[in-house]
């Protein structure tokens, strides 16, 4: 992968990824799994780590995601020490996404399309004015609110300050030939379905290609 280029990783979270998954995790990542109270949410938890670890030794030459060495910044985001490889990982439901670049800030959010709820009234609450009204006018508003929200939620996840930018204090722009961040014309956004009711979202910092791989990840 050079730089210029995001791949972003569609992950199934099934028993079979889980099992794969399991060996793979360090004791500390084993006793976050076994605090989990429901069982779906710990299978996503470790299927999704357990990729994020095996990709991140594909990157990087090593033998396996058991060999991968992770720290975090002062927001609890975590990264690679001494590497210019990025990464950010999201999953809802039975789908994760996993997204990689080298030396570009990213992010990515995957989220169920299924839950309606009062759309329009989040909308005007936490998103941008302009968002709202395109929202609004949408002929489908409920693809249209998942756009935006993965979208705000996948530049939110790649600038790395947590919950302290707000969702309405920037807009995104999701309709015309280069979805992108108004006004940021340095950052690459990308919205797509990555399974049959779910919509997911990945923004980059720079002008990138996004890959998207489907080789088995285990």
């Amino acid at each position: 992968m050079d730089r210029g280029i995001a791949e972003l990783w569609t992950l199934a979270v099934t028993d079979d990824s889980v099992q794969r998954a399991i060996p793979l995790l360090d004791a500390a990542e084993q006793e976050r799994a076994s605090r989990f109270q429901v069982e779906p949410p710990r299978a996503a938890f470790v299927a999704t780590r357990g990729a994020l670890r095996q990709l991140c030794a594909k990157y990087l030459n090593l033998a396996d995601g058991r060999e991968v060495t992770f720290a975090w910044n002062e927001h609890g985001k975590p990264y690679l020490p001494g590497s210019g490889l990025q990464f950010n990982v999201s999953h809802s439901g039975k789908v994760a996404i996993l997204g990689f670049t080298w030396e570009q800030r990213l992010g990515v959010d995957v989220e169920r399309t299924g839950r309606r709820g009062d759309i329009r009234g989040i909308a005007s609450r936490f998103f941008h004015p302009d968002e709202t009204a395109r929202i609004q006018a949408d002929a489908d508003p409920l693809q249209a609110f998942y756009r935006c929200w993965t979208a705000k939620e996948a530049y939110v996840k790649a600038v790395g300050t947590g919950l302290t930018l707000g969702l309405d204090s920037f807009c995104v722009r999701l309709t015309g030939e280069k979805p992108g961040i108004v006004g940021q014309p340095e950052w690459s956004l990308q919205c797509w379905n990555p399974a049959p009711g779910y919509m997911a979202s990945a923004a980059v910092e720079g002008v990138v290609r996004f890959l998207h791989r489907d080789e088995p990840i285990f």
